[in-house]
């Protein structure tokens, strides 16, 4: 046991941040599992509704009193399924991510993306109309989606290939029929939150990308921070120091030659034409050198 745990530990330290989330998501799904296949009748049916208060919800009180929901829904999974077609885009997207735009910026795309999809989903049942009653969100689908749009709109052009790579198509219309499809499948009212949570993401993902795109960064704020937290990085605090060489007497007499070349040349010139013919730095120096 002691050598499985080892070998996890070893694995989670070279791998990239996309493995590290796949992992960190593997780990929790087991766990969920294990703790609903321990729980009594009365104790499932409560974690079924509230997945073991690890899910963000659309009630605000709620998510007063369970503020880590934040983060931990878009690390959790309850179904194997939700749980194995998200790891696939992730591992796809985040292997695009990387080659594009690096590690640590991928973990802070998909921690505020993730925040971004919860907060779409907030907002649309809370103040939307035709969205009514409470929902809970959960997975790592809107997270991904800022990953993988951000990708789309930071190298549209970029060709991914299908089925094997027989198809090749432009990432920009892949990304454009998932937005469609997610968009399209609200008013179906199957998984709303889920949806929106994606659409949220996706629009995170695009404003990023396209800031990128211009040269500026809108979650460089966000990555000083991410990167001490997760990376263990430590802000680098540079002191400058004025050296200053000895002199020696070959230098002293090199610069008292060049000096004394000038003086000369700048003589001769007003030999020629008076003292006005000297420019301002001549006229400059000359003083200077006059105090000596």
């Amino acid at each position: 046991m002691a050598s499985i745990r080892e070998d996890l530990r070893h694995e989670f330290k070279l791998s990239d941040t996309t493995m590290r989330i796949v992992l960190v998501c593997t780990a929790v799904l087991l766990l969920v599992n294990l703790g609903l296949l321990l729980l009594s009748d009365d104790g499932l049916a409560m974690a079924a509704h509230y997945n073991l208060y690890l899910s963000a919800s659309s009630d605000g009180w709620y998510m007063l009193n369970h503020p880590w929901t934040l983060i931990t829904h878009m690390f959790t999974h309850v179904d194997f399924w939700h749980w194995l077609w998200n790891m696939v885009g992730l591992i796809f997207s985040g292997r695009l991510f990387h080659h594009f735009l690096g590690n640590r910026k991928m973990l802070t795309t998909y921690l505020l993306g993730g925040l971004a999809g919860f907060a779409l989903f907030f907002i649309a049942f809370n103040l939307l109309p035709i969205i009514d009653g409470e929902a809970t969100v959960i997975g790592a689908s809107g997270a991904i989606m800022a990953v993988f749009i951000a990708i789309a709109a930071y190298a549209p052009n970029y060709e991914v290939g299908l089925f094997g790579g027989s198809w090749r198509i432009q990432i920009k219309y892949l990304a454009a029929v998932y937005v469609i499809a997610d968009f399209v499948s609200i008013r179906y009212f199957e998984n709303t939150g889920g949806h929106l949570a994606h659409l949220g993401g996706a629009l995170y993902g695009f404003v990023l990308a396209r800031y990128l795109r211009e040269g500026k960064d809108i979650q460089a704020w966000a990555e000083k921070w991410i990167g001490r937290w997760f990376f263990g990085e430590r802000p680098v605090r540079m002191k400058v120091v004025k050296t200053q060489r000895a002199r020696t007497d070959e230098d002293f007499n090199a610069e008292k030659l060049r000096n004394q070349k000038r003086v000369d040349s700048i003589l001769d010139k007003i030999s020629r034409g008076g003292y006005d013919s000297l420019t301002r730095e001549e006229k400059e120096f000359l003083f200077k050198y006059s105090q000596k």
